[in-house]
């Protein structure tokens, strides 16, 4: 049996926005690899978290931004804000749970599945697997 090396897979998503109830509006197409979204996406959910915590709501307007931008790109960012008339917070509130619903699973799993392989092939001792959670 041959040795297998497997590719990434990517997180291929559509996201339709809907003016009516069997028309989509605005259709968005996402294409992006775990690999590349990973470090910022974690940073810009912990900036979500702490803007929620503090209640702040200039920062996580901020944030949402950056969530945004990182998984649908520019153009597709203002797409679905002039979809709702420029309002983050309706944006936010409607394609946030979007996100945490398709994107998330695939950036956490790809996260756990670097651990997994760092922790086979590479010898740590106790005090480096605490240090990465293992």
């Amino acid at each position: 049996m041959a040795y297998q090396i497997r590719k990434q897979e990517r997180i291929v998503e559509d996201l339709e926005l809907m003016e009516t109830k069997d028309h989509p509006t605005v259709l968005i197409h996402i294409d992006i690899s775990p690999e590349h979204i990973a470090k910022d996406y974690r940073k810009t959910q912990l900036e979500i978290a702490k803007a929620k915590q503090v209640g702040d709501v200039a920062a996580f307007s901020n944030a949402a931004d950056a969530l945004f931008h990182l998984v649908f790109g520019a153009d597709a960012t203002e797409r679905i804000l002039e979809y709702f008339d420029g309002s983050y917070i309706d944006a936010t509130l409607n394609v946030l749970p979007f996100i945490y619903d398709r994107i998330h699973p695939a950036v956490e799993a790809y996260a756990k599945n670097r651990r997994d392989m760092l922790v086979n092939n590479v010898a740590l001792n106790r005090r480096q697997r605490r240090k990465l959670g293992l």
